[in-house]
């Protein structure tokens, strides 16, 4: 997951049910000062409060974030370049990166992307 996201070139989009895991966050804040596109959902603050300070310091670094309430946010995935989609059951946070037995898959299909991307697309633009 860290290869692909520090191998962006052009843009990053992430659905993030909990997020507290500093080494990602690290590799997003740098890919923002390349000029990389980096998106985010989350759930309602009132469901997930726990990313409340996470996302107060992405908007601080201008990465774009959505909060959306419904339809409710739990999905974990990332689409990198429109190319790479990360998927699985792992939180973005240490405990469920470093400790836990989580699942992860990685697709290029391009059509399974392409339903992905314009399904973020639409979330986002809610």
């Amino acid at each position: 997951m860290e290869y692909l996201l520090n191998n962006a070139k052009e843009s990053i989009q992430i659905y993030a049910h909990n997020f507290s895991d500093t080494n990602m966050w690290n590799i997003l804040k740098s890919q923002k000062t390349k000029w990389v596109s980096v998106e985010m959902i989350f759930p309602d603050l009132k469901k997930v409060a726990s990313n409340e300070n996470e996302i107060q310091d992405f908007k601080e670094n201008n990465i774009s974030i959505k909060i959306l309430d419904k339809p409710e946010i739990h999905a974990k995935l990332i689409l990198v370049d429109n190319r790479y989609l990360y998927i699985g059951s792992v939180n973005f946070s240490p405990s469920s990166i470093d400790k836990n037995r989580e699942i992860w898959l990685l697709i290029k299909n391009p059509e399974i992307v392409m339903q992905i991307k314009e399904l973020f697309k639409a979330d986002f633009a809610k």
